[in-house]
């Protein structure tokens, strides 16, 4: 055990000393304290006994853990994490933000647990590290400011456990991109105090790091958030405190580099250069995929401005969880100190300090902000400022408070600190006796209270109970009684930190105790005050901890019957790939898919993608079985108390106390193949063709091609589907010069017309008209009409179409029950199209035509029928291929992350498509040479596949290699050189200065002695 000790602690006291040499003993310490207060504070997390073990609970358990398992393994086992194939049909994993994959404290985890698995306690501990380096990066920021080291320790720790840390330090994501925000202001500042180049150049590769680990950790809207206040502060420094107007009216370009108003923004551009160099590889995938994403100016400012900081949160900022109203977003909890040294800062010291205006700036900014809609400024920037309607969750705004009440915390800790003038202690003494009626009316308060207690004390229950519970709500079979007793607690504890603070002003203020008493209390007191409330949220008591990973939403883990959960878990693990499990009641937390390796489709509305957002908007109309066809699922997972089969013809495989395992009646192709394809660019058409063909979903799949036109692509390798008969419209002897889909699909359904792939017409219920150029193709007129409710709009609709040029190529859709009010002049109208059928006052119809104004009636091509109708002209026209001879097997011989290789036999040309998610950055080979990838269906990955040649498979890979990780990793590689011989010749600078400085020294010293006085020879001896 002496060998241990020494082993463990030898090195961290020698370490100290060598950095007490140079800082000093009090700078050591209080760094010692901010680095092991939070293991301290989280002490449950370690506890060897098991009664008192806690665990983090929360996204951090059921989100960033399962995802952190995946990317370990496969970084220990040397692959670069690119592909998630465990959710859904596969998603992005080095370009999903949380994934954090080159995340610098992440990559030492995994170095930590090289070729092991990683446990749930490491990813915990190093959470709980996430506050020491928090409180450390503060702690340097206060001390550039030049603050005493009892002042920022003091502010440090007013930060480290501020209201969104303890909020959000679940949300591993987000914690891991705000706790560099004070480091990154620290080391600019150092890089635009110094003039020596060396000295500049250090503290500018440390601003890089510093913000590359920012960008890096994770949620991109924070990102955004922590770039604005950088640069907010970068112009408070620039513009405010060195007077940049006062340097233009004395420009002198001799000494320009040497002035800060010209070094600062070359310096703060160089380190973001170098922070974005580092971080490319993370952050080009990321970008690429929030061009993907679904933004809020997208979808309105009902998005943008949700969860704001409503006016009754504020309260939180003097008590936590008050009444409830503080979840997650809204922790915002300050400390009662902090908030009364910020007070201090403001109101008692006589001297201007520029830093304390900007801070406090930031604090009244940062509230009005995290308001959200309750304010208009926030709809001001969502309308104007590029970036803001990106923002989706306002009240993460207020952590910048929390950042400008830590450091003003600070500032009023150094008031309390140094010797006051009268003055200053009369302020500080006017702020004590200003706070009597303050404890008149909370003393009052908890009077009432505490006889209110008394009067609705639950019946039965002992006297000595209630005191008891005056601390506590053990007590709380009345709802009554327990709202009042969380209500007193709270608001003693409150009294209590008001009275501490109150208590050390008033000391200070009159003089009456020892400065290092005084020092002592408010640093023990910020310290009780932080730390009280930090371990009561995101915990749950666990009896076991290998049970962390049978967590599920909202369900505490002892309830869980492990060894049934094992059950359920060990068969759907042992099942082949690339077979799904449908999960979508919610059985298993979807991200432990990644966990137990187990391929999962949860059929949830997930709007990360454009794509998948688009079609999955569409799916809730497309029958179940469909959805699970297209999903390639085989088994559906369900809950214990549902007696129901899924589907018909579904079979009980698996039941116990914790679900149920169906197998589907008839199993899904994982690989499908077709000779008719319908053009589109769009997802939003396929739920009205599936519907009209739920039973084969992918007898004539919908396709496109990213980045050219798709009819060029197939005309040069699929010419049956281009030919010039397709494009004839009826029998008007007239040819489209592009592709027209026409569908109707009757009540609660969808109607439309699609030029070229795209919808053109609005979703709204009556009749739809598009007028098309019949040169060019383009679209001249797009028309809603609601017959549905009106029939006056059918007069409108013959006006319009008398209106049209003749030779026009007209198009018509039913949407719902568009037919049912059509009166003899719709009839009229439908003639001069080429129109035959009569169609005016049919209900429960439905019609779509594709003809020529002025044709003769009959000729257009058009159906009227009660069962759903889809006309098309060009490529969705062709009849390709007898089906009849087609002969088609595949077999998959590679499944893996990253690539997929399947044999495929195929007597005739067609359309090979496979249930897997498209994404750029996927390439598709066939027998080795590259081909066009296409999108079937929306979001499938698919490839136009030759006949196979006799006797010979064709070898089909899809592998994933996206460019924006190789340019990524290229550019943050050599960057990363740069660096390095940054710091290197810096280093060799820096030291050949001081080498040069000591032997400078020397000479000097030699030269004294060398000039100093010999002494004379006495004459002692000759007497």
């Amino acid at each position: 055990m002496k060998k241990i000790f020494n082993l463990i602690f030898k090195p961290i006291t020698w370490l100290s000393a060598q950095i007490a040499a140079v800082f000093g003993w009090p700078a050591v310490l209080s760094a010692l304290l901010l680095a092991f207060l939070p293991f301290l504070v989280y002490w449950a997390l370690w506890s060897g006994n098991s009664i008192d073990r806690m665990i983090f609970t929360g996204d951090l358990l059921v989100d960033a853990y399962p995802t952190r398992v995946q990317v370990h393994r496969l970084i220990t086992s040397g692959e670069v994490p690119l592909w998630n194939m465990y959710r859904m049909s596969g998603m992005p994993l080095i370009a999903e933000a949380g994934s954090a994959v080159f995340y610098l404290p992440n990559l030492v985890l995994d170095f930590l647990y090289w070729n092991r698995e990683l446990p749930y306690e490491a990813l915990e501990m190093l959470v709980v590290f996430h506050f020491s380096i928090a409180g450390l990066l503060m702690f340097g920021f206060l001390q550039n400011l030049r603050l005493p080291i009892a002042a920022a320790l003091v502010g440090a720790l007013a930060f480290q456990f501020n209201g969104f840390f303890v909020g959000h330090f679940d949300q591993y994501g987000m914690f891991a991109v705000v706790i560099w925000v004070p480091g990154v202001l620290w080391m600019l500042d150092r890089a635009w105090h110094y003039a020596e180049g060396h000295q500049q150049t250090m503290y500018m590769v440390f601003a890089g790091i510093f913000i590359s680990q920012m960008v890096m950790g994770g949620n991109p809207e924070l990102i955004f958030y922590c770039a604005l206040f950088v640069f907010a502060y970068f112009l408070f420094r620039w513009l405010f405190v060195l007077q940049l107007w006062r340097f233009l009216m004395d420009l002198d370009f001799g000494t320009l580099w040497e002035h800060p108003v010209f070094r600062i923004p070359v310096l703060s551009v160089v380190a973001v250069l170098l922070a974005a160099g580092l971080s490319a590889v993370a952050t080009l995938p990321m970008l690429e995929r929030i061009s993907r994403t679904v933004t809020s100016g997208e979808v309105g400012y009902a998005v943008a401005s949700q969860s704001p900081l409503m006016p009754r949160n504020l309260i939180s900022l003097l008590i936590p969880e008050f009444l409830g109203w503080s979840g997650n977003e809204f922790r915002i909890y300050a400390g009662v100190l902090t908030l009364v040294l910020v007070l201090v800062a403001w109101y008692v010291p006589n001297e201007k300090i520029p830093e304390r205006g900007f801070f406090s700036g930031v604090i009244i900014v940062s509230v009005i902000l995290s308001m959200g809609s309750f304010t208009a400024v926030h709809g001001w920037l969502y309308q104007f400022v590029p970036g803001f309607s990106q923002i989706t969750i306002t009240s993460r705004i207020f952590y910048f408070a929390n950042i400008g009440l830590a450091v003003m915390a600070g500032y009023g800790a150094e008031v309390m600190f140094r010797s006051l003038k009268d003055d200053e202690k009369g302020r500080m003494l006017f702020m004590v006796r200003s706070t009597r009626g303050v404890f008149a009316v909370l003393g009052f308060i908890l009077v009432l209270l505490y006889m209110a207690l008394i009067w609705v004390f639950p019946e039965g229950g002992e006297t000595a109970a209630i005191f008891e519970s005056v601390l506590s709500d053990s007590v709380a079979s009345s709802e009554r009684y327990a709202f009042l007793t969380h209500f007193s607690n709270q608001l003693i504890m409150f009294t209590f930190f008001l009275a501490g603070s109150v208590a050390i002003l008033y000391l200070r203020g009159t003089e009456n105790a020892h400065p290092n008493m005084i020092l002592g209390s408010v640093i023990v007191f910020m310290a009780l005050d932080m730390t009280t409330f930090a371990n009561q949220y995101g915990m749950e008591r666990v009896p076991d901890l290998a049970s962390v990973n049978f967590h599920n939403y909202g369900v505490p883990l002892a309830e869980w019957e492990v060894r049934e959960r094992e059950q359920l878990i060990n068969f759907i693990s042992q099942l082949p790939k690339p077979i799904r499990v449908e999960n979508r009641d919610g059985i298993f937390p979807d991200h432990f898919g990644q966990d137990w390796e187990v391929l999962i489709s949860t059929g949830e509305q997930d709007r990360e993608l454009i794509a998948r957002d688009s079609l999955l908007n569409a799916w809730p109309l497309i029958s179940d079985p469909t959805q699970r066809d297209l999903l390639n699922i085989h088994y559906i997972l369900t809950s214990a108390n549902n007696p129901n089969p899924p589907e018909d013809g579904a079979r009980l495989i698996l039941s116990n106390s914790q679900g149920k395992i169906w197998k589907r009646g008839v199993v899904p192709s994982y690989a499908h193949f077709s000779t008719r394809v319908r053009p589109t660019v769009s997802g939003s058409p396929i739920n009205s063709y599936l519907n009209i063909s739920p039973s084969e979903p992918y007898a004539q799949p919908t396709i496109s091609q990213t980045g050219r036109r798709l009819g060029a692509k197939l005309a040069q390798d699929w010419s049956e589907l281009t030919g010039k008969y397709l494009y004839a419209i009826g029998e008007t002897n007239r040819t489209a010069p592009v592709d027209i889909s026409v569908m109707s699909t009757g009540i609660g359904g969808y109607g439309g017309i699609i030029l070229d792939g795209v919808p053109v017409t609005a979703e709204e219920k009556g009749m739809l008209l598009a007028v098309i150029d019949p040169e060019t193709g383009q679209l001249i007129l797009s028309e809603h009409f609601d017959t549905f409710r009106f029939e006056r709009e059918s007069d409108r609709f013959y006006d319009e179409v008398d209106l049209i040029e003749e030779g026009s190529i007209v198009a018509v859709a039913s949407f719902d029950d568009g037919l049912s009010l059509l009166n003899e002049t719709a009839k009229i109208a439908i003639a001069s199209l080429g129109g035959r059928e009569d169609i005016s006052g049919l209900t429960g119809f439905n019609y779509a035509l594709i003809g020529v104004k002025g044709a003769e009636p009959g000729t257009a091509l058009e159906d009227l029928q009660v069962d759903p109708v889809l006309i098309d002209i060009g490529i969705g026209a062709s009849r390709s291929n007898d089906v009849s001879t087609l002969s088609f097997e595949s077999q998959i011989v590679r499944y893996e992350h990253d690539q997929i290789t399947l044999l495929v036999d195929n007597t005739t040309r067609g359309l090979l498509t496979i249930s897997e998610t498209i994404y750029p950055g996927w390439r598709v080979f066939v027998n080795g040479a590259e081909e066009d990838l296409l999108i079937s269906n929306g979001n499938f990955r698919s490839v136009i596949l030759p006949p196979a040649p006799e006797g010979v498979s064709n070898e089909v890979s899809f592998v994933f290699d996206p460019f924006t990780v190789r340019y990524g990793m290229g550019i943050s590689l050599l960057t990363t050189f740069i660096i390095f011989g940054l710091s290197a010749a810096s280093l060799f600078l820096m030291a050949g200065e001081s080498a040069m400085g000591a032997f400078k020294a020397k000479l000097r010293k030699l030269k004294e002695q060398l000039e100093a006085p010999k002494p004379e020879l006495g004459s002692e001896s000759g007497d």
